[in-house]
């Protein structure tokens, strides 16, 4: 009888599994079938980029529908992460008028660097005092796709000095600081960040494989081992590890350089959580 019972639960539990997998959880889909339609739809996204830029290179950044107004509110950062996937665009699907945006928003963000020593970093006139490192570490990343979609190395200085901002706001521990303050000549101790360290390992790692031999790899490999040991702690996350794209492309930059045990299980794990996230959007 106990043993009829049992079973007759774990076959409940079954049904309600496979209910579960078919009805609630289906298998993730966008759609899209072809990787042609996946690259019209990119060719499309980066179409709707260039119509949102204004004159000055800027591009619209928020827009309210109720009172079709375009507020003054600007993220360099963001900024810079539109102007990098623009460059990708114009390198994987050899899309020009992706290009010509981009050089333009990329004159935008020549205009607003701030110089200190030797290094060079984006912000606007409100955060010229504290320029952010994400800002920079994205723009870096813009020029290094420019540099790779285009052949072009005029902007091989640059990416260097704007680099060296990143080299300098790295701790002894292989994290960073958020930010340098300016006036106080220092870097800030307080503010932190989760995801600007995946943005500066990726520039940093894109240094290095635009210019080997200069040391952005020791750079890049300490930044990978706070990240991969240390990042979660720091910033409390709930669920590790943090599901972060940002570190996940400089993985994929760094894998052939050679991973640690370690660092490939983080970035196994990492792939597990991307693969929870994108059932779970799939469902919105």
């Amino acid at each position: 009888m106990i043993a009829r019972a049992t079973l007759l639960s774990f076959g409940l539990w079954i049904v309600l599994l496979v209910f579960v997998r078919v009805a609630v959880i289906p298998p993730e889909t966008c759609g899209i079938e072809s990787e042609e339609r996946i690259a019209e739809s990119a060719v499309a996204a980066a179409a709707w980029m260039t119509r949102n830029q204004n004159v000055d290179g800027t591009y619209v950044y928020l827009y309210y529908n109720e009172s079709d107004t375009i507020p003054n509110a600007y993220n360099e950062v963001r900024h810079a992460g539109v102007t990098m996937s623009l460059y990708q665009a114009a390198g994987r699907l050899s899309d020009r008028e992706a290009l010509a945006t981009a050089d333009d928003a990329l004159a935008w963000m020549e205009e607003n660097l701030v110089r200190h020593d030797d290094w060079a970093a984006l912000a606007l006139d409100g955060r010229s005092n504290r320029p952010p490192l994400g800002a920079s570490a994205l723009m870096v990343i813009a020029m290094a796709e420019r540099r790779l979609a285009t052949a072009d190395t005029q902007y091989d200085d640059l990416m260097r000095e704007v680099g060296r901002y990143l080299t300098a706001l790295q701790r002894d521990d292989g994290g960073f600081y958020v930010s340098w303050q300016i006036d106080a000549d220092a870097p800030d101790t307080v503010g932190t960040s989760r995801f600007y360290p995946g943005e500066a390992l990726w520039a940093l790692a894109l240094l290095h494989e635009a210019f080997p031999g200069e040391g952005w790899d020791v750079h890049a490999r300490d930044a990978l081992h706070f990240i991969t040991t240390q990042r979660d702690d720091v910033e409390d996350v709930d669920f590790p590890p943090l599901a972060d794209q940002w570190t996940a492309y400089g993985l994929a930059e760094m894998v052939e350089w050679g991973l640690t045990d370690q660092q490939i299980d983080y970035a196994r794990k990492l792939a597990g959580r991307f693969g929870i996230l994108v059932r779970t959007a799939s469902q919105r």
